[in-house]
């Protein structure tokens, strides 16, 4: 892989990242509004989704840092 290839690597793992953020926001206000009616929701999602949160971030901060020791300003 070249340079501009981890560059964009790094935007998509971004997009990745707020979408995923998203999805976490969405299941909490799900829960919350069924936690209102009285049925409960399930945290497997939630768990799920924050462990792919932590795997985006930690591969994000794999390929800043070779790039940084690179040289590399993004």
């Amino acid at each position: 892989m070249n340079i501009d290839d981890l560059k964009d690597k790094i935007k998509k793992l971004n997009y990745a990242k707020e979408a995923v953020e998203y999805v976490l926001h969405y299941i909490s206000e799900a829960e919350g509004y069924c936690s209102q009616v009285g049925v409960e929701g399930s945290h497997h999602g939630e768990m799920e989704y924050e462990d792919v949160l932590c795997r985006i971030e930690d591969e994000l901060s794999e390929i800043e840092n070779a790039l940084e020791q690179l040289g590399v300003t993004l």
